[in-house]
């Protein structure tokens, strides 16, 4: 059995400042650009191994941003199906008749992170992508070619897309390990720091990528963008 991936997510959200910012009218739909990426060592017991990557972006109607409890459409968890093909937010099997585990041939085998055990029954469901509103692939290298890293092959449902809380306020907002310093709503930077003990254990002798993009309220998806590929001794050693 691979081991899993245990990952403690901290994002820093720094909006700076920009004088001319209420003259030069921007685009809502957002936008990002790649700043850079770093890779710090821990000590192994407190402190993890920590990779970070640093994003700028851009959102002309400062409409980025979740709160944490958000989970009402469109930002629910998942989505079910009943029986007859309609998609539904919450489960409700007195109501109800899901699609579940060998209703047909085209769903996947058990166990897999597209099933919920509920009441008895293996209920067929899919992440809802507009629960978290900063997306992350990773690619490793293989033979020349890049290829997405499927973390439900080594038994994590989670992967490393995230929620980062809404950037709205002038302020400075702490909860947890999220910190937003928003002096212009409009435009900032996004620090986005992966802290994990098995960095090395899982990628060690592995030549990576990231590609990352984020979504505003109303849903409207930024550009794609791409890290340069790297190997973690690589980044450490810079």
């Amino acid at each position: 059995m691979k081991s899993k991936i245990l990952l403690f997510l901290i994002v820093t959200i720094t909006v700076t400042s920009c004088d001319d910012a209420d003259e030069i009218p921007l685009s809502p739909i957002p936008e990002i650009e790649f700043q850079k990426i770093e890779f710090n060592h821990g000590d192994g017991s407190i402190r993890f191994d920590t990779l970070s990557i640093l994003l700028s972006f851009k959102d002309g109607d400062s409409d980025l941003g979740l709160h944490y409890d958000s989970n009402e459409e469109p930002f629910h968890i998942f989505n079910y199906y009943t029986s007859h093909g309609e998609r539904m937010t919450v489960l409700d099997t007195a109501k109800f008749n899901y699609l579940k585990l060998g209703d047909n041939d085209t769903l996947p085998d058990f166990p897999s992170c597209k099933y919920e055990v509920y009441n008895q029954d293996t209920i067929y469901r899919q992440f809802n992508r507009f629960h978290n509103n900063l997306h992350v692939d990773i690619y490793t290298e293989s033979n020349g070619r890049y290829e997405k890293f499927d973390f439900e092959e080594i038994g994590s449902c989670g992967g490393l897309s995230i929620r980062f809380p809404r950037i709205d306020q002038k302020g400075r907002i702490i909860k947890g390990h999220w910190i937003v310093i928003n002096s212009n709503k409009y435009e900032g930077t996004i620090e986005y720091k992966i802290a994990s003990p098995a960095w090395y254990d899982r990628f060690e002798e592995s030549r990576l990528k990231f590609k990352l993009r984020i979504n505003d309220r109303a849903l409207n998806m930024s550009n794609w963008i791409e890290t340069p590929s790297f190997t973690l001794n690589e980044l450490a050693n810079n």
